[in-house]
């Protein structure tokens, strides 16, 4: 696409851009920008002659599929301490049998699964560094 072209492509469709971005970031502000930023992308790399009927449609599928692309790269962790999960009353259980450890929720929202950890000790009873 020509530079006049994405030009007047963006001006048309920054709004659904950015609506798209919002959508599929959710709250977080940093992330929707950045999926503005691969949507201009994606519209700079797109060949409008390719839309066969509803070229709008066309354009603003090809938008969410390449955010969701991003978004399937990017993957997110969220990572908690241990500290901060003792602190929220989680307890951390080892089992006598197999020395396993378990990370026990005592909260009472949706989010209180129960985290397994594995045999930090070796079969001759040394703890791995």
């Amino acid at each position: 696409m020509r530079r006049k072209q994405f030009e007047e492509y963006y001006a048309k469709y920054l709004p659904a851009i950015r609506a798209i971005a919002r959508k599929l970031a959710h709250r977080d502000d940093a992330l929707a920008e950045d999926l503005e930023q691969e949507g201009a992308f994606a519209l700079l790399k797109l060949d409008p002659s390719r839309a066969r009927t509803n070229e709008s449609a066309w354009v603003r599928m090809a938008l969410h599929n390449r955010m969701v692309d991003f978004l399937r790269r990017y993957n997110p962790k969220v990572y908690i301490s241990l500290d901060a999960r003792f602190e929220a009353g989680d307890q951390l259980e080892q089992s006598e049998e197999t020395g396993e450890l378990t990370l026990f929720s005592n909260r009472a929202e949706g989010n209180n699964q129960d985290v397994r950890m594995p045999n930090l000790h070796h079969e001759d009873g040394e703890e791995e560094e």
